[in-house]
């Protein structure tokens, strides 16, 4: 029985099937090797055209878009062509149904209805063949060829080359956005840890200061003292259970701080003497005073209470942290129209011009540095935009005449008055 000798032309297939699946799963970039890809399966096939366009979302619609192409010298390139970067799959349906159905779709002008005619007419295609890119049941797009110069039919050849390069190349696309998932979930993990450190600093810290003087007083503390500030350690402590359980709680969900908040009516008197209390002993160790301007005839605000008081930490533990030795820090709470400011004022430096759009970013180090050595991350006022955006609120900066920084928070009133 005789050997079955192939082809000239079947062995460059198999060798460019070879190179180019070779190609897909070395490749680091699979954008970097679209033009190699696209390039070797255009003169393997003699056609006029290789591209590949991905499937995907645009405003609402379903679109095709290309991605990349190949094509003769003699042929301008359709990269810049608008349409083509957002084509609607009504603009092709019976092509649209085929590829979903993981069908070849192959002809010259006259094989097709009236919308796919019109589109191979308006890009001067006489013959096309397209091949479904379909990884693990998603539809993700599809590898095509044209003939700009004949009308002739594809071989099997050529469409089985199309058809197995159009599944190394969906499975190379799962495999990179898998690598993508897995580098996201990665950042998310160490965004959370980060803000984590950066919102258990100031509880950790106030429980530190405290438990100091109890030791160094324990003989000269009376009972109501000691008692006292063993309620602050506790308070500190349900503060960082509340503040790991809000983090964890938003690290579950699709984004990092995307949690759900409890709006409800507040008393902002409460809150700001909880948080004062807290960070009283931090700033006093610097020789800073915090001062408190509020009145209980304040009305309630729509919020949530333990991200405002996260808000608050922040806000005044950035004073203290940027502010001079022996200064003093206002913590003033007013009423405009149907909003209630929570304004908190320093003696410091200020913000420099040059650093205020950057103020509200994450990981945004400025120019200006702690006073007592302190360390930073760039997280304090990101996480502050952010929990006052999902209240809907607002926060912003004032520069002080003459000197320091102000930051003002701005939440809705309610009718009820500010009792609690």
């Amino acid at each position: 029985m005789s050997a079955i000798i192939p082809s000239v032309r079947q062995v460059d297939y198999l060798e460019t099937i070879i190179k180019i699946q070779h190609g897909l799963l070395q490749a680091k970039e699979l954008s970097a090797f679209y033009d190699a890809m696209l390039s070797d399966i255009r003169q393997a096939t003699g056609a006029s055209r290789a591209y590949f366009f991905s499937s995907q979302l645009h405003d609402t619609i379903q679109v095709y878009a290309l991605v990349a192409e190949s094509c003769e010298p003699s042929l301008s390139p359709r990269t810049d062509i608008t349409l083509l970067q957002a084509l609607p799959h009504s603009y092709v349906p019976h092509w649209t149904v085929t590829l979903m159905h993981n069908g070849l779709v192959y002809g010259t002008q006259n094989s097709f209805a009236s919308e796919e005619r019109f589109f191979m007419s308006a890009q001067n295609i006489q013959s096309i063949l397209l091949a479904p890119v379909i990884a693990e049941q998603r539809f993700l797009g599809f590898l095509g060829l044209d003939d700009c110069k004949n009308a002739h039919e594809w071989n099997t050849m050529d469409k089985e080359m199309l058809q197995r390069l159009a599944a190394a190349l969906a499975y190379a696309l799962l495999r990179e956005q898998t690598m993508r998932d897995l580098m996201y979930a990665r950042q998310e993990q160490l965004e959370l840890m980060e803000m984590l450190a950066h919102d258990l600093k100031n509880p950790l810290s106030a429980i530190l200061l405290t438990a100091e003087v109890l030791i160094k007083n324990q003989d000269k503390l009376s009972q109501e003292e000691v008692e006292k500030r063993v309620t602050n350690i506790k308070r500190s402590v349900l503060r960082m259970k509340d503040i790991s359980d809000t983090m964890l709680q938003s690290h579950r969900s699709t984004q990092i701080m995307s949690m759900t908040l409890c709006l409800e009516p507040i008393g902002l008197t409460t809150v700001i003497e909880t948080v004062v209390d807290a960070l009283r002993m931090q700033a006093a160790a610097k020789g800073q005073q915090l001062v408190v301007e509020a009145s209980k005839e304040v009305p309630k605000v729509l919020g949530d209470r333990i991200a405002v008081m996260q808000v608050l930490e922040n806000l005044i533990s950035n004073a203290i942290k940027f502010s001079p030795l022996g200064k003093t820090i206002w913590i003033r709470l007013s009423k405009h129209d149907k909003w209630i400011h929570i304004e908190v004022a320093d003696e410091g430096p200020g913000v420099k011009e040059e650093d205020r759009h950057r103020l509200f970013q994450k990981r945004a180090k400025l120019s200006i540095k702690p006073t007592g050595g302190e360390s930073t991350t760039g997280y304090g006022l990101w996480i502050c935009k952010t929990l006052i955006e999902a209240m809907h609120a607002k926060i912003w900066y004032e520069e002080r005449q003459g000197y320091g920084a102000t930051f003002v928070v701005a939440l809705r009133s309610t009718t009820e008055v500010n009792e609690s």
